[in-house]
């Protein structure tokens, strides 16, 4: 924001051994495919919005640490949230044939960003939450909703927001679970995280923590096989 100079911006994120690595493999996997052990180069591919937003990521996600989860709901949600966004970057490529937006190449990392929020400052009304969502089967933002008065999305955006993010990532995680809304501004992308973010729970395993709209594969333009297809070849991976 004080239009620091990017030696300098490098040479402080190096001081986090942990967020220069996550930084490093971010910008090689097969988003950027920028094989490098320069802080200053990444930071230099990356671009400074996409390096804000992977950084409070990092943050925000070590919170998960003080809600005292699991580590394997600690593990998920973290996979989750990478998955998605490796599924987003591929459904552009490969199947929409072109490149996500730079402003919102991290939108799947960031898209439920709070039910980290809800996981840390509701901590056992969550752990219901999710204990209701796999027993009903049902959208764990309804359940939210009716437990809480609230939804991970209103609380993901407004962070975002806070933040002062790209409006992309903000309406990405305020609408993933309500694509078709009449607010949404730019649909293809809201759309295309929304059925990533499905996608990502299927490839992981999980049963998915909401439905999915059926108008998804015609506004996109995509079939269902062409989608089950990609998911199966994207990798399992943390970054």
């Amino acid at each position: 924001q004080n239009d620091a100079d990017i030696k300098d911006i490098a040479k402080t994120i190096e001081q986090d051994p942990a967020i220069a690595a996550k930084i490093l493999q971010v910008v090689s996997c097969s988003l950027y495919s920028l094989k490098t052990g320069s802080v200053k180069q990444a930071i230099s591919y990356l671009g400074l919005a996409n390096l804000q937003a992977i950084v409070f990521s990092c943050i925000v996600f070590d919170f998960v640490d003080k809600a005292k989860f699991s580590d394997t709901v600690k593990k998920l949600f973290w996979l989750h949230a990478n998955q998605t966004n490796r599924l987003l970057n591929a459904i552009y490529e490969q199947l929409l044939k072109k490149k996500v937006p730079e402003r919102a190449a991290t939108a799947g990392l960031l898209h439920d960003i709070g039910r980290i929020l809800l996981m840390l400052n509701c901590r056992e009304e969550y752990r219901w939450i999710l204990k209701r969502t796999q027993a009903e089967g049902r959208s764990l933002h309804l359940v939210e909703m009716e437990e809480l008065n609230l939804c991970h999305q209103t609380m993901g955006a407004y962070l975002l927001n806070l933040w002062g993010l790209p409006y992309e990532l903000v309406e990405a995680a305020l609408f993933h679970h309500d694509p078709f809304n009449k607010e949404v501004t730019d649909r293809e992308l809201v759309v295309a995280v929304h059925l990533a973010d499905y996608l990502a729970w299927k490839r992981l395993g999980q049963t998915p923590l909401s439905t999915m709209d059926e108008r998804t594969f015609d506004f996109l333009g995509i079939s269902i096989a062409e989608c089950e297809i990609l998911a199966k070849e994207v990798p399992v991976s943390y970054i």
